[in-house]
């Protein structure tokens, strides 16, 4: 033990200790905050690769595992960390949020794109892509 703690009374130093364990409970986190922003840029960055890549049937039917495989990856990010964690941590930076903006707003073209082109006959294609572009339906419909 550090020379100056043992002049802090036990119970003092309890909480001495568990305020350090929660600030660095804290600093943990936004490092979490911050590799599963970056692993959510580098995903996205390589969907966009492979969406570009598919443009026939056979490139379609090539890339279609490394696509689902991205899908997989990208999903299992959200539970790596706090929603509302990642939310602050992209608005609070805003080259960050604007690469991600990029990103998607590239992605949706590239859907957009292979939707016109009827998935380029990949079935496998369309019933991964085709829920992200049919909007839900609210019970009212």
């Amino acid at each position: 033990m550090h020379p100056s703690l043992t002049k802090i009374h036990p119970m003092k130093q309890s909480f001495l200790f568990l305020a350090v364990y929660g600030a660095a409970a804290c600093v943990a986190s936004a490092d979490d905050v911050q590799s599963i922003g970056a692993a959510l840029e580098t995903g996205l960055s390589e969907q966009l690769t492979i969406l570009q890549g598919m443009t026939d049937a056979s490139t379609c039917a090539a890339a279609f595992p490394s696509l689902e495989s991205n899908f997989k990856k990208l999903a299992d990010l959200n539970d790596r960390v706090d929603p509302t964690d990642l939310w602050h941590h992209i608005e609070s930076n805003a080259e960050f949020k604007a690469k991600l903006i990029h990103l998607l707003q590239s992605i949706s073209i590239e859907f957009y794109r292979i939707e016109q082109a009827q998935f380029f006959g990949c079935e496998p294609l369309k019933q991964l892509l085709l829920p992200l572009l049919v909007p839900a339906k609210t019970p009212e419909e």
